[in-house]
């Protein structure tokens, strides 16, 4: 029998999402200001429209991709894990006023409380500890470490619910468990 299914509220959600639009929008705004410094006008004009829809495309494309991953693994622990677990997707805290958190995953069960970060990454990568790299074209770049982001999340969440905590006890390291076809154990 599946593990149970637990769902957020949307309030957080929403506030969240709206933000994430603002920020996406700075962005795409950012971007036309550079063509407009960059470029002679004629060419701005011509090019910040298609420039525009290239990166909605873009964005668009990294969003399916990004939430399609969660989806499968979301899927795949919620099928795996038994009854006595709770499996929590898409988590979005609000740790101080307008400072938010995602979390992929929650997972609730007999040994603890476990955050797990989906990547939708295709092909290779190599990680020790918190320094990440993965491969673009025939070179290794640096890339963001989830370990890290985990660890930020389980940071803002124990200060959120245990104030006092820092101080008093160490808190453990934040395990990678790769997973997929290109994996390796």
């Amino acid at each position: 029998m599946p593990a149970r299914r637990m769902r957020q509220n949307s309030e957080n959600k929403e506030r969240f999402r709206q933000l994430i639009k603002e920020k996406v929008a700075r962005e795409k705004d950012k971007m036309k200001d550079r063509i407009d410094e960059e470029l002679p006008s004629w060419a701005a004009w011509a090019l910040k429209p298609i420039a525009g829809v290239m990166f909605d495309v873009q964005r668009a494309g990294d969003n399916a991709k990004g939430e399609g991953g969660e989806d499968s693994a979301f899927l795949n622990l919620w099928l795996m894990l038994p009854r006595d677990w709770i499996v929590l997707n898409d988590v979005v805290l609000e740790p101080k006023p307008d400072e938010f958190i995602q979390l992929d995953h929650v997972l609730i069960g007999p040994p603890g409380i476990y955050l797990v970060e989906t990547k939708a990454w295709d092909g290779a990568f190599l990680a020790h500890k918190d320094n990440w790299k993965r491969k673009q074209g025939n070179r290794w770049v640096r890339c963001e470490s989830p370990t890290r982001q985990s660890l930020r999340h389980l940071l803002a969440d124990v200060r959120t619910i245990y104030p006092d905590f820092f101080g008093k006890h160490a808190l453990s390291q934040a395990n990678t468990l790769p997973c997929g076809p290109d994996s390796t154990s």
